[in-house]
């Protein structure tokens, strides 16, 4: 399929998919060989790809022409339309991993200072 045909490959060609595909090879690295190091920039990649869940949110109120915050969000949201679920979701695995990341190293912490 090429690009004309409305194939896969122009996804393949975005940062988004750079940044996931770069961040989930080095958190797998980082499991797989022990090597807690490879977690910051696992988590840096894949933070800079989950920060799309906030893009989405943000073209979603500026589509709907309400102003950005808590009440134009909550606005924009009761029929969010095709592109806010594409980049949410497209978004949001990142996001949760690198959150899962996050929390890792919360305990991880809390363990070592007891």
């Amino acid at each position: 399929m090429d690009a004309r045909s409305g194939g896969f490959e122009p996804h393949l060609q975005t940062p988004t998919f750079a940044l996931s595909f770069l961040g989930a090879i080095t958190l797998w690295a980082s499991l797989v060989f022990k090597k807690s190091a490879l977690e910051v920039p696992a988590f840096l990649l894949l933070s800079a790809a989950g920060a799309g869940v906030a893009i989405a949110f943000w073209t979603q109120v500026e589509r709907c022409g309400e102003d950005w915050g808590w009440r134009g969000l909550a606005r924009s949201l009761r029929r969010p339309d095709r592109h806010f679920w594409v980049g949410f979701l497209t978004h949001a695995p990142q996001f949760v991993a690198a959150g899962a990341i996050a929390l890792a190293w919360r305990r991880r912490g809390r363990e070592q200072h007891k």
